[in-house]
Parts: C-alpha cells; sequence; structure tokens
C-alpha cells in the first residue's frame, strides 16, 4: 500500500527524465530545503535506447518504443519511490502548527516552548523589541516633525 504523504502544497516537483528531485517550502516564511537528486535508472535506459534507435534505427527503434511504454510505468513507481525518500530527508525540518495546519521550518517559524509557529504564537521578546524600536523611530520622527525651523538660521 502506498504511504500517505502529509505535505500539501510546499513542495516543487524538480524531477525530469534523467532523476528526482524536490525542494520544499516553508508556508510560513518561503525558506526551503532541496532534497539530494536521484538518478532515473530507466530515464537513463530510455535515453541510450532513444540514441541506439536514431543512430542504428530497426530493432533499436522498436525497442526505444517498447522502452517508452515501459518506462512511463517503472518511471512513476521510481518517482514515487524517490518522493517517499525526498519527504524522510527534509521531513526534520518542518513542523505542521497544530492551530493553523501550516507546514512551517523549525529553524525560524517555530515557537518550540509553546508548540506552535510564531503566526499563532509570537515571540514575546522579538515582539517587545520590534516595539520598542517601533517607538523610538515614531518618536524621532514626531520631533523632527514638531520642530519650527526659521530660514534665517540658514542663510549664511
Amino acid at each position: 500500500m502506498t504511504e500517505f504523504i502529509e505535505f500539501t502544497d510546499n513542495y516543487n516537483d524538480q524531477s525530469t527524465e534523467r532523476g528526482f528531485q524536490w525542494e520544499f517550502y516553508c508556508e510560513r516564511c518561503g525558506n526551503g530545503y532541496r532534497s539530494k537528486f536521484r538518478p532515473s535508472a530507466t530515464g537513463l535506459a530510455t535515453e541510450v535506447l532513444d540514441v541506439a534507435g536514431g543512430v542504428l534505427g530497426g530493432i533499436f527503434g522498436t525497442a526505444a518504443q517498447v522502452g517508452d511504454r515501459v518506462h512511463s510505468a517503472a518511471w512513476e513507481r521510481a518517482h514515487d519511490e524517490a518522493f517517499t525518500k525526498a519527504i524522510g530527508e527534509v521531513k526534520g525540518y518542518f513542523v505542521q502548527c497544530p492551530r493553523c495546519n501550516e507546514w512551517v521550518c523549525c529553524q525560524r517559524c517555530w515557537n518550540d516552548s509553546r508548540g506552535l509557529c510564531f503566526d499563532c504564537a509570537p515571540n514575546v521578546a522579538v515582539e517587545a523589541a520590534a516595539a520598542q524600536a517601533e517607538a523610538i523611530t515614531e518618536q524621532a520622527t514626531e520631533e523632527v516633525r514638531g520642530r519650527q525651523y526659521d530660514v534665517k538660521d540658514y542663510v549664511a
């Protein structure tokens, strides 16, 4: 039976005929991780048959056509297996927030002490520092706006 895949929309399939690779993204910050490239044995075999069929024709051309049909089913199975391995590679870098259900990266977007993502449980120290910086900036802006400048002070 096929294993269920927990990831929803936070990945991009970069696979080609030559092999398999995926990029997985944090749904909060957009940072991500790329799985290892895994060569496709069926893709390489089909490529060899295609080249031989193009150069030599005849039996190799027929073999290439049969190879394409076999390749499709075999490639899909290999693709699914490689995807399962790719998920295993990156799964430890993400966690699903139980409140909003977003898959977020553990490194930047997960509040480990609260067990929620930073959107659902912001880091209090970071938010306080940001509010303080905003207040200082606002105070300085108001101070500059409040000053009355006399043109005579700037004329030499």
